[in-house]
């Protein structure tokens, strides 16, 4: 049986597992040095669609993040433009995430006949779990090592740091002192929907997996109706909207889709000729963030609903999609798509430091470029540059020291027991 790849999102692999050695059943946590052989030559195949996906949503993100004064004139509309759609990355990361964790879950309940929920939780820590935390205890010990060094009190400021910071540590940020460390109440979210799916996915069995359509389907009408509850009510989870149980909808709209990938292959090729229309509805349903305020009662119960349904509207477009449809353009955008893909493949780690990485830059892009050119377009778009680029460099960085050496541990005490996508898609897969 032929290798395939299996990847996830933020927060998943770059692993690959071979087929036939998932599917025989050797003990639970040991490979074969072939099959290892197999995983380091294949290491580098990965769906590039799906990295550009990524890519863009972490290019929104930072948009969204910038500290940037936006000056006047076209420059300045695209950057506001930049900013009102940036928050809508996170979506797109979250159907991403739905999607491709949902595909190595009811693949190994295909090929194995159950689900090993141990070793699945094993596998995401080693991939969170690393990064995650040394970012957090960066963000906590920052403090404690500048008080060491100005001669303050140590044990208040690391007392204060724990009290401030500890929701962290137990992924319940979005429902404790949301404030702390903003961005993150988006790991809590997928590290609990990591928990959910699971068991949801090893209680019903592969025979019955194709409900998760209509699981997918029906959670965007339940969480609309959870989020218009909240508003209505003003209770504490409705300002920010970043709690669970309000926000799941869009990765368990993800798992609809790959649960509609893996039980109708054909129909889900069939897409292909609709993949123009499909861009299409990704861009209606998202330009009105364009015009209307993220902080609206619309905003946070209808436009996330309408956020999550462009998202996964540009997913099946993009998944559908192959080099050959940018046309006669190919040879001028290919490059860039290479580019942007590359960056895909770092954007988990590139999520957890952006914000840190680009505030520590910005201090230095106001001395040095701001100041002497003053607040204009140019000067605009040079700290930009400068500031998405080291944001950019920090989390490759972080990945190639940190994440890549603890996968390849991984993958060989833990290897994955099947694969990212169907073998009868691999076909119909875009190249």
């Amino acid at each position: 049986m032929a290798s395939t790849v299996s990847q996830s999102t933020v927060g998943d692999d770059v692993s690959v597992v071979d087929e036939a050695e998932a599917s025989n059943g050797r003990g639970r946590f040991r490979t074969s040095w072939r099959s290892l052989k197999t995983r380091r030559r294949l290491a580098t195949s990965r769906i590039p669609q799906l990295d550009l996906l990524r890519a863009v949503a972490i290019l929104l993100v930072i948009g969204r993040h910038l500290e940037l004064d936006r000056p006047d004139g076209v420059v300045g509309v695209a950057a506001e433009a930049w900013y009102r759609v940036g928050w809508m990355g996170v979506d797109l990361f979250f159907v991403l995430s739905g999607f491709l964790i949902a595909g190595l879950l009811i693949n190994e309940t295909k090929s194995q006949g159950s689900l090993d929920i141990r070793r699945f939780l094993v596998r995401r820590g080693l991939k969170i779990y690393p990064l995650y935390f040394l970012f957090v205890g960066y963000v906590i010990f920052a403090p404690v090592a500048k008080a060491v060094v100005s001669g303050d009190g140590v044990g208040s400021v690391f007392s204060d740091q724990l009290s401030t910071h500890w929701p962290n540590l137990l992924f319940i940020q979005n429902y404790v002192d949301y404030g702390s460390i903003g961005h993150l109440w988006s790991i809590a979210v997928e590290e609990h929907f990591y928990i959910l799916l699971p068991l949801v996915v090893a209680a019903i069995g592969y025979r019955h997996s194709r409900k998760l359509i209509w699981v997918g389907v029906g959670a965007v009408f339940v969480f609309l109706a959870f989020r218009i509850f909240s508003v209505a009510t003003g209770d504490r989870f409705s300002t920010y909207v970043v709690a669970t149980h309000l926000r799941l909808d869009g990765l368990l709209f993800g798992v609809a889709l790959r649960a509609a990938l893996e039980f109708y292959p054909e129909k889900f090729a069939g897409l292909r000729r609709w993949r123009l229309p499909l861009f299409l509805v990704g861009l209606a349903c998202w330009s009105p963030m364009l015009a209307i305020p993220v902080d609206t009662a619309w905003t946070r119960t209808g436009g996330l609903t309408l956020t999550l349904l462009g998202a996964a509207a540009f997913l099946l477009a993009l998944y559908t999609s192959t080099s050959d449809d940018l046309g006669p353009t190919r040879r001028v955008a290919s490059p860039l798509v290479r580019l942007l893909c590359w960056v895909g493949v770092f954007s988990y780690a590139i999520y957890l430091w952006h914000v840190t990485a680009m505030g520590a830059v910005t201090k230095v892009t106001n001395r040095v470029i701001v100041e002497p050119l003053g607040e204009s377009q140019l000067s605009w778009l040079l700290s930009v540059v400068v500031i998405v680029s080291f944001a950019l460099a920090v989390g490759i960085l972080a990945t190639l020291a940190v994440e890549r050496p603890i996968l390849r541990m991984r993958d060989r005490l833990a290897p994955s027991r099947a694969p990212s996508l169907p073998t009868d898609a691999q076909g119909a897969a875009p190249s």
